[in-house]
């Protein structure tokens, strides 16, 4: 890269050139350079150093095209790719001798170089060098020997690190000498490091540890010469016996005196260390075994079921534990052992529904279970629902007892196999999957396997029927916010437990959104519009739409159980009838000053967009807790009545507002969209009634004055006539 020097080109044919014509050579974007004829075609210099194209980061070369034309017609005839190299970006002896150029190392300047006559002493010629020195490829560098087995030292003991070594350099005067950095986690350790018979690097003697909870943690070792002239890196693994040595968390002495001995790990006093750390004498027998769990805890009468034990000290061979596994007086049959800690055996029958320990014996000893292992009896008493399609995916629940115990459950519709969900199942439920059949047809009998147990249900249980199908959806228009109430008619719709309306965006397979339906009958389903908000958005911005009044047209699809049909009407039914129309949201706006008189007349409430995408029957007004019926709606405006009497001071869910003695009126249009728009004051005329007490006062009064008349008037009369008759 940093040469000047002249490319020879072979042309075996080159074009003659008219009188005062030149070929040009040109390397890449620089400037077109003069060529010389040579007898085999031409010769071509470099162009000058900063006229050449900088080398990548962490590359060695670039390359550019080189191609001839004539000054004549600036027209290339000829081009290939040429390569500027650069041997000093490799900054080790064997990415050097490994380029694929003419590079050359030079070990007593620990550099990797094109021009050997920078080298002192011995240099080492690259694999694809065509200049062969006496020191030539790969062998020659300076390295460590590859070990077929790892290299193993215990964690946190002071230990010397022996590497054998091939090619070392001989010291000379003024070097330093050998050094180890060894790279920990995030630390790097420098160690003084000795040459011995110049086929081995140790260095020094020191403690090597690792954080990390983990039995064994790799570590790089780089060795390295005169500070930074670099021999070779080695990775090593440091271990830890007590992690090795245990399971769980737990040390177990099993597992300790088992492992490889290469680890020299050995059970000391209560946990597992290196061997030369142990301060006790080392032991040679373990501790009876020790039972921490057990699963399952139950299973049927019959057997069958795997149950396996983990713990500690459970044996050191297979052979120790064999007939030695029981539930009370039954065999438990091994089916699986993982030294010390871990057995999987298979229970055998029980005559009778009871409970027991779980007991492991070895050599030494044996040990019962705190917890019991309990034999049960399943049994069945219905399933639910009774219908489903013929594509199947109705979720069925199987009821009962002791429906979630044993390792294994299988269960089957007649032949039919039905798929269990056991992270659904209960005590008296067994959640199962129906599969897809052929045609409508009627289930009799119910079969439930749980490991050696069967048990059976006849009668008339379960009935396939016909697929349901979509025949109209409406209104087929909804804001981006969703929450519009659909309505969906079909057949054979009360067939499926759970569907879903979901929306899809041109050709993509993901859905936008999807919201759940609920089933009114056979023919008929409701499905609140799924929201589009950000989707909306997108498809706004990257079409620019101009239009004041935008609206994008979704798919509809269903999911309905296994129903393969729903996934995408398209196939079924013509686009205009499986597409969703979506505008922007209506908007209410809020009472001026946030307060509202009301003095008898309807309830006016401004807005926009409010029947773009919806009517009466979607807006829902209350004031208070109290209904306000809506009697108009047009694009801006609507009304309603509000109730006779001024509601409480709270909003529509009850909740009492604090600071203010006012009712909230809330508009909801569909299921999503909530508007509060301020507080209701009633001002209306009032008429002024006398109260009972005024009345009955009156009327008490009225009475007793006409007795006091009708009595002066009788008294009036009877003098009169006695008058009369003198």
């Amino acid at each position: 890269m940093n040469e000047l020097t002249t490319v020879q080109l072979i042309i075996r044919t080159l074009p003659e050139l008219p009188f005062g014509a030149k070929y040009k050579c040109v390397f890449g974007n620089a400037t077109p350079i003069d060529a010389a004829v040579t007898s085999n075609g031409l010769a071509c210099p470099t162009p000058d150093i900063e006229h050449r194209p900088k080398i990548p980061q962490n590359e060695d070369h670039v390359y550019v095209s080189l191609s001839v034309h004539s000054s004549e017609t600036n027209k290339d005839f000829v081009s290939r790719n040429f390569a500027f190299y650069d041997c000093s970006k490799h900054t080790t002896c064997h990415s050097c001798i490994m380029s694929e150029w003419a590079c050359n190392w030079c070990i007593y300047d620990n550099r990797c170089t094109h021009d050997t006559s920078v080298c002192q002493r011995t240099i080492i010629s690259s694999e694809n060098n065509p200049t062969k020195l006496l020191n030539h490829g790969i062998g020659h560098c300076p390295r460590i020997r590859r070990y077929n087995e790892p290299i193993l030292l215990p964690n946190n003991v002071p230990k010397e690190l022996e590497l054998e070594v091939e090619n070392l350099p001989h010291l000379l005067p003024g070097h330093t000498g050998f050094q180890c950095i060894v790279s920990i986690e995030v630390a790097n350790m420098i160690l003084p490091a000795r040459e011995e018979s110049n086929h081995y690097i140790v260095c020094d003697k020191t403690t090597y540890s690792y954080e990390e909870d983990i039995g064994e943690y790799n570590v790089s070792v780089q060795v390295v010469w005169n500070h930074k002239h670099y021999i070779d890196t080695i990775t090593i693994t440091l271990y830890k016996c007590e992690i090795l040595g245990s399971h769980r968390e737990h040390a177990d002495c099993s597992l300790c005196i088992t492992r490889n001995s290469i680890y020299q790990c050995t059970w000391c006093g209560n946990s597992c260390s290196y061997s030369e750390s142990c301060l006790e004498n080392p032991v040679t027998e373990c501790p009876k075994p020790r039972i921490d769990m057990i699963k399952p805890l139950s299973g049927p009468i019959e057997g069958g079921t795997l149950v396996t034990i983990e713990g500690s000290n459970l044996g050191l061979r297979v052979e120790e534990v064999i007939g030695k596994i029981r539930i009370g007086d039954v065999p438990c049959d091994i089916v699986d052992f993982e030294v010390s800690v871990s057995i999987t055996c298979r229970t055998g029958a029980s005559n009778v529904s009871n409970a027991a320990p779980v007991i492991v014996e070895n050599d030494a000893g044996y040990t019962e279970s705190s917890v019991l292992f309990s034999y049960k009896n399943v049994k069945l008493q219905g399933i639910y629902p009774s219908i489903g399609p013929v594509s199947g995916g109705t979720q069925l629940a199987i009821g009962g007892q002791h429906l979630n115990i044993g390792s294994s459950v299988t269960a089957y519709l007649d032949e039919l196999p039905c798929s269990v969900n056991r992270t659904q199942t209960s005590n008296s439920r067994l959640i199962c999957i129906t599969p897809k059949t052929n045609g409508s047809r009627l289930i009799h009998m119910l079969t439930v396997v749980i490991d050696n147990s069967n048990r059976t249900l006849y009668g008339d249980l379960f009935n396939y029927t016909a697929d349901p199908t979509i025949m109209e959806i409406k209104p087929l228009k909804s804001f981006v916010s969703g929450g519009r109430m659909i309505t969906v008619h079909g057949t054979n719709l009360h067939t499926i437990q759970k569907p879903l309306m979901k929306l899809y965006y041109g050709n993509e397979i993901e859905p936008i959104n999807f919201t759940s339906c609920i089933v009114l009958n056979s023919n008929q389903m409701e499905c609140p519009s799924p929201a589009i908000n950000k989707k909306y958005i997108d498809i706004i911005q990257a079409t620019k739409s101009q239009t004041s009044t935008p609206q994008i047209a979704m798919k509809v699809g269903f999911v309905m159980d296994n129903v393969e049909t729903m996934h995408d009407l398209e196939k079924y039914f013509n686009p205009p009838r499986t597409h969703m129309l979506f505008v922007e949201d209506p908007h209410v706006y809020q009472f001026h000053n946030r307060i509202k008189s009301y003095k008898g007349d309807p309830l006016v409430i401004e807005g926009e967009n409010l029947i773009r995408a919806s009517d009466e029957s979607d807006v829902v007004v209350t004031i208070g807790t109290q209904p306000c019926n809506v009697t108009s709606l047009t694009m801006q405006q609507l009304l309603c009545t509000p109730p006779e009497i001024q509601p409480a001071n709270t909003d529509e869910n009850g909740v009492q507002i604090e600071d203010i003695n006012l009712p909230l009126v809330v508009v909801k249009i569909g299921k999503n969209l909530r508007f509060p728009i301020g507080y209701l004051h009633y001002d209306l005329m009032r008429n002024y009634n006398f109260p009972p007490e005024a009345i009955a006062g009156i009327a008490a009064g009225t009475f007793f004055l006409v007795l006091i008349f009708m009595i002066v008037l009788v008294m009036y009369r009877r003098r009169s006539t006695k008058a009369e008759r003198i």
